[in-house]
């Protein structure tokens, strides 16, 4: 689930998951696999432990090019 259970489903909830999965999927690529899930103030990422490194590898050379 996106959204916790019982908890309203709202167009501009489902934007917000939509553009958070966005700007990851820009960062991260399309092979990695992920969900967003929203609650409220917060957003919880989910994604395997073994992409972890793959981030970190990622920043890394953001911080190396700017």
């Amino acid at each position: 689930m996106r959204i916790p259970l019982k908890e309203k489903i709202t167009l501009d909830r489902l934007r917000r998951i939509e553009k958070a999965e966005s700007i990851l999927r820009d960062f991260l690529g399309d092979s990695i696999l992920f969900r967003v899930r929203d609650h409220g103030e917060l957003a919880w990422l989910d994604f395997l432990k073994r992409i972890l490194a793959v981030i970190k590898k990622k920043d890394g050379e953001k911080l190396r090019k700017n």
